[in-house]
């Protein structure tokens, strides 16, 4: 029995992670990729605010199956195409051990 929770516990592993990460972000921040290296998840992405960079990061910490969460860049600068004011952000959220 302890096999297949296990093995179900992998199915949707995935799924709750990326549900908990989109329930996470504020609508003014938005993701531009999600990249797994090993033993973290790298989010980036660019908001209106330093606020709602702010706001994704205590949200994503509010997710108990979400591990340890780290600013590791955060600038600001015009956006090319639109002429914008916004906040580049590089996010790690270490992957839980089950």
């Amino acid at each position: 029995l302890s096999v297949v929770e296990k093995l179900d516990a992998q199915r949707t592993g995935p799924v709750e992670m990326f549900a908990s990460i989109a329930e996470s972000i504020p609508d003014e921040a938005w993701l531009s990729s999600l990249e797994d290296k090993g033993d973290a998840i790298y989010l980036k992405g660019s908001a209106m605010f330093d606020d709602a960079v702010a706001i994704f990061m205590k949200n994503l910490e509010g997710h108990k199956e979400l591990g340890p969460v780290e600013l590791e860049i955060a600038q600001r600068g015009k956006e090319r195409n639109a002429g914008l004011d916004l906040v580049s952000f590089v996010i790690r959220l270490e992957k839980t051990k089950k």
